[in-house]
């Protein structure tokens, strides 16, 4: 028997690999640097939910209040806790199946041919996958959590968006009620001219009769853009989760004038930015992750270890036994349809990709004709209408006054001025909203809100960096990306504003 003195060492060595992790496996790359990030999101959104309306900043901006509704977002932070829930799971993918435990007891001395061999074992058992099975189970976790970060950042940007329109709306309303004040003043101030002409001799009483309902018409308008306000600020309060009879601070003005860079570049800031597009890349690199799993478990066996000590009934003789089984794959057609089911699985990834890329194309398009017929509008209002509309009534007046025109003459001056003024305010909202749409398409906040973005899809090369001349800059969209990451792995960097006239790139 000396020939298996060394027995109690293999088997020694044989527990310790079964009850041991395995150090052929690794948490997938960029899982600390998600981790970390979600991590840090979580205590921001914490943090941002326990403030007050007092502590706001003034003017807010819609960046802030974008902040503040998503970590108020039951969505945001239902998608943000998955994205933990599946970078958990990545760790628990990294474990070995549980460990058996096994107690036998034998009676062979009933069974006839078997003499006297009673006896009792205790085992441990382990089932061991070999090659890099685990870690390929926890990229598959991690990609999936990938995924539902990039969920995450699409609720982020339409709240973003959503806070833009609000902000829009706040403004325009605003603005109106400002400009039907101005009119009731000067309205006031020619009913003044109708009386003064009255008391000479030189006017009607109904000169002053209209001025009169024409204040009064005006009065009711502004009622009515009270009540807009109203609206527009409970918009975003609701936002912020508030009551919405809640007190805002002062407001930033959203921007009235914009140019816009190349739809090509527009498009490959949306490859590096669009959440949508993110989460299909990670799908599918999930499909893949999945495909080599099914292909690691076709080729490669599992391996089931077992130690055991023997012992007869009265504890005078002690044996060990150690058995090693593994499974047979090859010869599984279940693993080739298993194989086939994931690379078909790509196919559709790939497919959706395409679909979402698509989708993401038409919206930049018409995003960006609605952004440039809604600045267009703004600029006619500001360059053309707005100022033959002030010399109109200047006009009007100075005519009224000198007897060369009649009161109904000046009455419609004064209208067609605040309804130009009044189009202007509502232009300049509608470039807003359109703004923020493009801005959603594109998936490039100008500010970023809870966190940081984790990982680099691959983009188009890096091209040169053009700027474009047309009027002054309002607003400014750049691409962001990881500071980590090499200049030649940026995106482009994008600039753009909306204009009307031709835009003409010149080098920075």
């Amino acid at each position: 028997m000396k020939t298996f003195s060394f027995l109690p060492t293999v088997i020694a060595a044989g527990f310790f690999l079964l009850t041991s992790a395995t150090a052929l496996c690794s948490l997938p790359a960029g899982y600390e640097a998600l981790d970390a990030n979600v991590r840090g999101a979580l205590a921001s959104a914490e943090a941002l939910a326990r403030t007050s309306a007092t502590e706001l900043r003034s003017p807010l901006s819609a960046e802030e209040i974008a902040k503040l509704a998503a970590a108020r977002n039951p969505e945001a932070l239902e998608a943000l806790t998955r994205v933990r829930k599946e970078l958990i799971g990545a760790r628990k993918e990294l474990g070995l199946p549980d460990l058996n435990a096994a107690i036998e007891a034998r009676d062979f001395d009933r069974i006839p041919g078997f003499n006297s061999m009673q006896g009792n074992m205790f085992s441990l058992s382990r089932m061991w996958p070999l090659g890099d099975k685990l870690s390929r189970r926890a990229l598959i976790r991690f990609r999936e959590a990938e995924k539902a970060f990039q969920e995450y950042e699409t609720v982020l940007r339409n709240q973003l968006r959503d806070a833009r329109v609000a902000l829009a709306e706040v403004c325009s309303a605003e603005r109106q009620i400002a400009i039907l004040d101005e009119n009731i003043s000067l309205l006031s101030e020619l009913a003044q001219v109708a009386s003064a002409r009255y008391a000479t001799g030189q006017g009607g009483q109904q000169d002053i009769l209209k001025a009169e309902t024409e204040v009064a018409r005006q009065q009711n308008d502004r009622l009515e853009m009270e009540r807009m306000a109203g609206v527009a600020r409970a918009m975003v309060n609701q936002l912020l989760a508030r009551p919405a009879t809640t007190p805002l601070p002062a407001l930033a003005s959203p921007p009235t004038s914009a140019s816009i860079a190349s739809e090509e570049l527009l498009e490959a800031a949306a490859q590096a930015n669009l959440p949508e597009l993110k989460a299909a890349r990670a799908g599918i690199e999930r499909a893949r992750a999945e495909r080599d799993l099914a292909l690691s478990e076709k080729h490669r066996p599992d391996l089931t270890g077992q130690v055991g000590v023997m012992q007869n009934p009265e504890g005078t003789r002690t044996g060990w036994q150690a058995m090693v089984a593994i499974n047979l794959p090859w010869f599984s057609k279940r693993r080739d349809y298993e194989v086939t089911e994931m690379a078909t699985g790509i196919d559709a990834e790939n497919r959706r990709y395409e679909a979402v890329w698509n989708k993401a194309r038409f919206d930049i398009r018409e995003s960006m004709l609605r952004v440039q017929e809604a600045a267009r509008s703004v600029a006619l209002f500001r360059d053309r209408l707005l100022p033959v509309a002030r010399q109109a009534l200047a006009s009007a007046r100075a005519a009224y006054e000198t007897s060369l025109a009649d009161f109904l003459s000046l009455i419609d001056a004064q209208r067609a001025l605040r309804d130009v003024a009044m189009g202007q305010a509502r232009a300049s909202a509608d470039l807003a909203r359109r703004a923020a749409e493009l801005e959603r398409a594109l998936g490039a906040p100008r500010a970023r809100l809870m966190g940081k973005s984790v990982g680099q899809a691959s983009v188009p090369a890096r091209k040169p960096h053009h700027h474009w001349r047309a009027g002054t800059p309002a607003l400014l969209f750049s691409s962001e990306t990881p500071t980590a990451l090499p200049p030649s792995a940026r995106a482009p960097e994008v600039h753009w504003h909306i204009d009307c006239g031709t835009l003409e790139p010149h080098d920075a």
